[in-house]
């Protein structure tokens, strides 16, 4: 990264990122905001100085993979019969909940 310092970000800056994200937002929010984005960017900043160098890349830490069902079996499991209703259209599946 960049010597550049985070504190630099300007309640202008977070105008413009607002207007880019179609966000309304005042100018006492860009202000706090400003403020609170140089936080986090600072701390970032900070983690990129921890020794990753015998640290193996993870997506995430609950050792959980891809779970995929038999075609037509996810209607039976249990947690959708006990939370969804199901209705079946063509050999499709799909969920309906109360209004």
């Amino acid at each position: 990264m960049s010597n550049t310092s985070f504190s630099k970000i300007t309640p202008d800056d977070v105008l413009h990122l607002a207007k880019l994200a179609n966000l309304k937002i005042t100018q006492s929010e860009s202000e706090k905001y400003a403020t609170q984005i140089a936080s986090i960017l600072e701390y970032v900043k900070k983690l990129e100085e921890v020794d990753t160098e015998n640290v193996e890349p993870t997506a995430h830490i609950s050792g959980t993979r891809n779970v995929s069902f038999k075609d037509g079996s996810i209607g039976s499991t249990p947690i959708v019969k006990s939370t969804l209703k199901t209705k079946k259209l063509n050999d499709k599946i799909y969920f309906s909940s109360s209004k």
